[in-house]
């Protein structure tokens, strides 16, 4: 992501930022120092472009806007810090950026890393700032921090990073969502989340499963699957007692509002809402370079702010068990003795934005 001058206190999101065009195609640096090309774990929406635009592109828009700083939010493809090291044709415009004084910031996410691997070491060398989305007591709980010593002076911890009009959101009352979502107000309300839903569909298969045990002795559930792709919904029929909702990030963050709890992925943008949200979750970890999501759910079960599945221990049994347990217990008081450790101040998105200017 390219990210010009901005004023501060804008979200992270808010921050002038233009997305990659993905190719579903990687170059990445192994440990003997050769390159190789892989496919992408998570292609994504694909355009068509080859392999070399992918890499230039955020270099390319940072020379045409004459930003002052080039966010790299790609946490699984350092290979963009030094893509000129990768295809030489591209030196002279990443040479023109760093000499006009473009600074580099890269995110990082809960990656377990025995040892620092080389294609992120060679990336933290060249840039200037390594930006975590989380607080330090959380991260430390996910992941170890000793692969990262040798650069823990460029580490930022700013913390949660979703934007204040979306705490605002994702603050109203339950009751104040379902009138405007036009949800039963006698319904227990368990919503299903993956983001966009890569590798999730076993899981909500799973889900599906677990309402049909279950419906019958506890009618008063009922499920909502998100479904942004609108691929779940071809191949799961309809039932009386779930709806989907589709590409509408609004409509999700106030069915989250609306729930009573959740069944999710990992991912940094569906944890740090739920969390904001005050809402206790049964979370299933995709599976993810480095351990990414297995790495939270370490983090969640360390502040009991849930129950934490790992993908391999996914089942119907396992899923709808911990779902009863979610509804006979009361998280309520776990939740409000933990979160201000896992959220902070909610003053994320100011800090990265100032840290752009």
């Amino acid at each position: 992501m390219i990210a010009p001058i901005a004023p501060a206190s804008l979200s992270w999101k808010d921050v002038n930022t233009i997305g990659y065009v993905d190719s579903g195609k990687r170059v990445i640096l192994d440990e003997d120092g050769n390159y190789r090309k892989i496919r992408k774990y998570d292609p994504g929406i694909k355009f068509d472009s080859n392999l070399e635009h992918y890499y230039l592109l955020p270099w390319s828009i940072a020379q045409a806007y004459k930003s002052k700083v080039l966010i790299i939010d790609a946490h699984n493809e350092p290979e963009l810090v030094y893509c000129d090291e990768i295809f030489p044709r591209f030196d002279k415009i990443v040479r023109s950026c760093l000499e006009h004084g473009l600074r580099i910031l890269f995110t990082l996410e809960t990656q377990a890393f025995d040892r620092l691997p080389l294609r992120y070491r060679k990336a933290f060398e060249r840039l200037d700032s390594i930006i975590i989305p989380y607080e330090k007591d959380f991260f430390e709980k996910c992941v170890p921090l000793k692969p990262l010593e040798e650069f823990y002076d460029k580490i930022k911890f700013v913390g949660n990073i979703v934007s204040p009009d979306l705490v605002n959101m994702l603050r109203i009352r339950k009751e104040d969502a379902r009138k405007a979502l036009s949800l039963p107000e006698d319904k227990i309300i368990v919503f299903c989340t993956y983001g966009r839903g890569e590798g999730a569909q076993g899981i909500v298969d799973a889900v599906v499963k677990v309402g049909d045990e279950l419906i019958e002795k506890h009618p008063e559930l009922f499920f909502i699957i998100s479904d942004p792709a609108g691929d779940f919904r071809k191949l799961i029929p309809k039932r009386d007692w779930m709806d989907f909702i589709g590409l509408d990030y609004q409509r999700a963050m106030m069915t989250l509002v609306a729930c009573d709890c959740t069944i999710q992925g990992l991912g940094t943008g569906t944890l740090m809402e739920t969390l904001v949200a005050r809402k206790p979750m049964i979370a299933i970890s995709l599976d993810r370079p480095y351990q990414e999501q297995a790495s939270k759910g370490k983090g969640i079960q360390e502040f009991g702010i849930g129950i934490y599945i790992p993908l391999e221990k996914a089942s119907v049994k396992s899923i709808s068990e911990a779902l009863i347990r979610i509804l006979e217990e009361d998280y309520t008081k776990i939740l409000s003795k933990v979160l201000p450790r896992v959220l902070g101040d909610l003053r994320g998105a100011e800090r990265v934005a100032d840290l752009v200017l």
